[in-house]
């Protein structure tokens, strides 16, 4: 009966925090990305969607749809960028990597998120001899990984 009780006196904590902040509302930063559940597509985009995925990727930035939602245009150019980086000309592959590097240096919403602080975060769990060998090579996987983004946007 003790722990029921713990348990419940804790839930009715954590419901009571959660109604006090029902008021707060999280940046929501001008971009596509993070806007990206912020309301619906319309029927109409969604069969525009449609045409893109039929269309080869060398092509898909050369459609010229009328999105009726104004994020979609910038969605399908990120979206060719990020997956298809083979296909994009020299002034495109420059606007990508340009677009990539203010993004890992700069995020938008909160700047915790950026680059160079993901890097410090890793080095330290890295250096924690508690962490076990497996979770040391998910992170050294991670660095990894961050270098090379650094090196194709030339940052390093």
């Amino acid at each position: 009966m003790r722990r029921y009780e713990e348990i419940t006196k804790n839930r009715t904590a954590l419901i009571l925090k959660i109604r006090s902040n029902e008021g707060d509302e999280f940046e929501n930063p001008d971009d596509p990305d993070f806007q990206i559940y912020s309301k619906f597509f319309s029927d109409y985009d969604k069969k525009l969607f449609s045409v893109v995925r039929s269309t080869p990727p060398e092509q898909r930035l050369k459609l010229n749809l009328r999105f009726e939602d104004p994020r979609c245009p910038q969605m399908l150019w990120r979206h060719v960028c990020r997956n298809y980086p083979k296909v994009l000309d020299d002034n495109d592959m420059a606007k990508w990597k340009s677009f990539a590097s203010t993004r890992l240096l700069c995020p938008p919403g909160d700047p915790i998120n950026d680059i160079n602080f993901v890097s410090r975060k890793i080095e330290e769990r890295l250096a924690d001899t508690s962490l076990d060998a497996s979770k040391k090579k998910v992170l050294a996987d991670l660095r990894s990984y961050l270098v090379s983004l650094k090196r194709f946007v030339g940052l390093n």
